[in-house]
């Protein structure tokens, strides 16, 4: 056994000992992508929480799913307009799930552009020589705490695809807004990282 000791926390390897606000949690899957997005509440805007990873058991017929798991945290903030403040807020939680089929998904990346008009977080998935755009709602009417893919109430919905080329194989993206002066408005950007060694 090996112990370290790091700002006063010992931990022996093979056991971490994890400390709150800290938490570990014990999938049935291997995870080969993370992602975690967050804003946080303010008098004027909601705040979300939204973490998400992917894995599963490849093309293999081990009986393990390859999917997407969504976790979002919405805080809804109840606005006082008399003293210009929010007096009260909500919170809702709910699990989103996004299977992949036989095909893994290696790379997810989550965001919420400035000018957003969906009220969506984005999550970009690279899936085979594809990468998927969906958008998960972050408010919903229904009182249902989880759904799954092929219900509508605030599930996954696919907003767009894109073949990055055949035997790339997409494998991490990214995402960034930036102005294009030229054509004056904003433009959404998305960088793919590749198997066969290509940037697109």
């Amino acid at each position: 056994q090996v112990n370290k000791q790091t700002n006063n926390t010992t931990t022996t390897m093979g056991k971490p000992k994890i400390r709150p606000p800290s938490i570990v949690d014990s999938l049935s899957f291997p995870v080969f992508g993370l992602t975690w997005h967050g804003t946080p509440a303010t008098p004027k805007n909601d705040g979300v929480s939204f973490t998400a990873y992917c894995g599963g058991g490849g093309s293999a017929k081990t009986g393990v799913g390859n999917k997407i798991v969504c976790d979002l945290i919405a805080q809804q903030v109840v606005h006082n307009e008399e003293l210009f403040e929010h007096s009260n807020h909500t919170t809702a939680r709910r699990t989103v799930e996004i299977s992949t089929g036989e095909a893994l998904c290696f790379g997810i990346h989550a965001f919420r552009p400035y000018d957003d008009t969906l009220q969506m977080i984005r999550l970009v998935a690279c899936v085979g020589d594809e990468i998927l755009l969906y958008g998960i709602p972050i408010h919903i009417s229904s009182s249902s705490s989880s759904s799954t893919e092929g219900e509508k109430e605030g599930a996954a919905i696919l907003l767009a695809k894109a073949n990055v080329g055949n035997g790339y194989g997409a494998n991490v993206a990214t995402y960034t807004a930036m102005f294009n002066v030229q054509q004056n408005k904003l433009q959404h950007l998305i960088a793919v990282g590749c198997e066969n060694g290509h940037l697109v």
